[in-house]
């Protein structure tokens, strides 16, 4: 018996600690190291305070997709195909999908892939 199933594309909130990780490239940086995780994307990390520092209009799909650059080893595809796989499956069976957000442009596309 499941209760719900769940896969998604993370998506930073700036008030969490993945989005401050994109305002504070030197606390990301300073996590992975006592965390032992890898920045796949440091010139992307670099540009992204400018980016989002100062603004209140954020594309969610967008700051989703960079951060999966940034951080993510699982492609922004296969992040994709999972999470609609998962989420077709639990409705298959009449299982909740979990808290997933995926945009309808996003589930489009893993659809079609």
């Amino acid at each position: 018996m499941m209760a719900a199933l769940e896969a998604q594309p993370l998506y930073p909130d700036f008030g969490a600690l993945t989005g401050r990780w994109l305002t504070n490239p030197w606390e990301a940086r300073q996590a992975a190291v006592r965390q032992d995780f890898s920045i796949l994307n440091d010139r992307l990390l670099d540009s992204m305070p400018a980016k989002y520092g100062d603004t209140d209009e954020i594309d969610f799909d967008e700051i989703s997709y960079e951060w999966n650059q940034i951080f993510c080893h699982v492609s922004w595809e296969d992040l994709l195909a999972a999470t609609a796989e998962i989420t077709g499956y639990a409705a298959k069976h009449n299982t909740v999908a979990g808290s997933a957000r995926m945009s309808s442009s996003q589930l489009q596309r893993a659809r079609i892939n």
